[in-house]
């Protein structure tokens, strides 16, 4: 991850007078803490979709939640920082499929098909999206079983 990319989402660091306590406003972990650490990883382009309609999905509840007059910090630095990720994934999958998911005219469904894609590519993902695509697998009710190497072989990477 680029850090010089994410400065302005730094958090602002407040310090007590006179001691050592320090305040942080802005802290988001899918940012600044352990669920933004990197790791180069081989995914199927369907697991992409996924992580991409992530992002999406968080972009648009954000627009909703701003015409609706509200605003947090949490907003203010995820809408940047997804929109960040979306255009390194759009390197890798079809823009068209990100311009779909946006106007939430699609909706990526998990088949069995989807992590034995013979076409793997090689990319760094956060903690949080390997953590994303593990429980996506595991809250399959059908066929749970199925998945489960896939989600050991995730597990392994981020341990």
């Amino acid at each position: 991850m680029d850090r010089e990319l994410l400065k302005p989402l730094n958090p602002i660091v407040l310090k007590k007078k006179d001691s050592n306590k320090k305040v942080f406003i802005g802290y988001v972990d899918e940012i600044h803490g352990k669920g933004s650490e990197a790791f180069d990883i081989e995914v199927s382009r369907k697991e992409l979709h996924l992580i991409a309609q992530y992002y999406c999905n968080l972009i648009n509840g954000i627009e909703k939640f701003w015409e609706m007059g509200y605003s947090g910090s949490w907003e203010m630095r995820m809408f940047p920082y997804s929109n960040m990720r979306l255009h390194y994934l759009s390197a890798f999958i079809e823009k068209e499929l990100i311009q779909q998911l946006l106007e939430e005219k699609i909706k990526i469904h998990i088949t069995k098909d989807f992590c034995n894609d013979q076409e793997k590519i090689r990319i760094t993902l956060t903690r949080k999206e390997i953590d994303l695509l593990i429980k996506e697998y595991s809250e399959l009710k059908r066929n749970p079983n199925f998945f489960q190497p896939r989600i050991d072989i995730l597990i392994q990477i981020i341990n």
